[in-house]
Formats: structure tokens, C-alpha cells, sequence
């Protein structure tokens, strides 16, 4: 933007300097004290329909000033470094959140391979054919 550039908005302000912030037919005007929660207008005819609607609907009220700011100095801020961080927090909860659904995977697999092995130990020996040995040091002590 060049020095001699200059960029108006518009507000809406009551009698009492209150800012207007909506309007609906449905429901009553919302006047803030903050200009910072103010609707704020780019052009001075959407402010002026704005008043004309409120002044319709509300006719024993004095009727709103518009107010009208000029800017003339504008910063601009870089937000590389931000979204760079929020980028990078982002991938490294979806990692954990992919370690996490791994770790449980992992976990129920091995509660169904264990719950297996116990099942055939069962059906092997209730045939009266099979008998574990529980030495602990063989194959079949292991699982093997």
C-alpha cells in the first residue's frame, strides 16, 4: 500500500456511543461498548441500509450515527512461522494418535493369539490324544 493510499470503514453508533453489532427483524439491535466487537463496514452504503432498516423497525429512537474511520497505515503480519507450528503440531498428533492405535492393535492381537493357543491346548487335551507338558522349556511349553 502507497503512503498516500487511504482505506475508509464505516460503524454505526447511537446516541448513547454504544456500537452496533447486529441487526435481524426477529430479534432486537445488539449495541456493544467495544469498537473492536462493532460490525464494521466496507462501504458506507451497506451502513447506510443499515440505519435506514433500524430507524423502520425502531422509530421512537433517535436515529444512529454512522462513523467513519480512516486508515492510513497498515501492518502486515507474517503468520509463516504460525501455521508452520500449527502444521507441525498438527502431524505430530496424528503419529501419536497412529502409535496409539498400533500399540492397541499389537495388544489385541496378541489377547487373541494367546486365547487361541489356550483354546487348542483345551480342544488337544480334552481328546485324551494330546497332553501339554508343562516343563516350560520345550516347544510346545512356548508355543512353538
Amino acid at each position: 500500500m502507497k503512503e498516500s493510499d487511504e482505506v475508509i470503514f464505516y460503524a454505526i453508533r447511537n446516541r448513547e456511543g454504544k456500537f452496533f453489532k447486529t441487526y435481524k427483524n426477529s430479534s432486537p439491535a445488539g449495541w456493544v461498548d467495544e469498537l473492536a466487537k462493532a460490525r464494521i463496514y466496507a462501504k458506507e452504503s451497506m451502513a447506510r441500509g443499515k440505519v435506514t432498516a433500524y430507524s423502520n423497525t425502531h422509530p421512537r429512537e433517535p436515529v444512529p450515527d454512522i462513523v467513519e474511520f480512516h486508515v492510513t497505515e497498515i501492518r502486515v503480519i507474517d503468520q509463516k512461522s504460525r501455521v508452520a507450528e500449527a502444521k507441525n503440531k498438527k502431524l505430530e498428533e496424528e503419529i501419536q494418535k497412529k502409535k496409539m492405535i498400533a500399540q492397541r492393535q499389537l495388544e489385541e492381537a496378541e489377547k487373541a493369539f494367546n486365547d487361541a493357543k489356550k483354546k487348542l491346548l483345551k480342544l488337544k487335551s480334552s481328546d485324551g490324544l494330546w497332553v501339554p507338558c508343562t516343563c516350560g522349556s520345550c516347544k510346545s511349553c512356548m508355543g512353538m
